[in-house]
């Protein structure tokens, strides 16, 4: 109870087990597996995760999930300026595992999102980081809140969203 396994590469669910501090503690190691995943070198990335390579940063006391992505050219316009939708990506990127992380289920997904743009993200930004914290957890779903801050601390983007659970699996 109250771990996570990889098997088959997935990593499996965890269970709470009543233990707060032992919950956070395994829902930190479990996203830091999640945001830790990266393509075998010299093969095409083959998930959102690969692509984007976040760095998880921490899973505060407080359970606020803070992540960092590099900006790379690739997500850029003409403009030299992120694409929006690239944004959007990456607040789901962050909040889909936050979301799976407190499911206790082998199986979550996204709802809906909304993204409101602040400010412009440029391709000369080093990273964005993404804030995100649970604001409601129930039985089927959980609904999240997002910020997304430019290199220099600057916010950017905020985002709300819905995350359906699945089913728990039979003890």
């Amino acid at each position: 109870m109250g771990r996570h396994q990889e098997t088959d590469g997935r990593v499996q669910p965890l269970i709470d087990n009543g233990d707060k501090a032992f919950m956070l503690n395994a829902r930190r190691e479990l996203l830091k597996v999640i945001f830790g995943v990266r393509a075998p070198e010299g093969q095409e990335p083959e998930t959102d995760l690969e692509v984007l390579q976040p760095e998880f940063v921490k899973l505060s006391d407080d359970e606020v999930l803070t992540v960092r992505i590099p900006i790379k050219r690739w997500m850029g316009n003409g403009l030299n300026v992120v694409q929006g939708g690239v944004l959007t990506y990456m607040i789901d990127a962050v909040v889909g595992p936050l979301g799976y992380a407190y499911s206790e289920t082998d199986l979550s997904g996204t709802v809906d999102l909304s993204t409101s743009y602040v400010r412009p993200v440029t391709r000369d930004d080093a990273y964005v980081t993404v804030v995100a914290k649970i604001r409601s957890n129930t039985r089927r779903m959980a609904y999240i809140e997002a910020e997304l801050f430019t290199a220099d601390g600057k916010l950017a983007a905020t985002a709300v969203t819905n995350i359906m659970k699945g089913r728990k699996k039979p003890e």
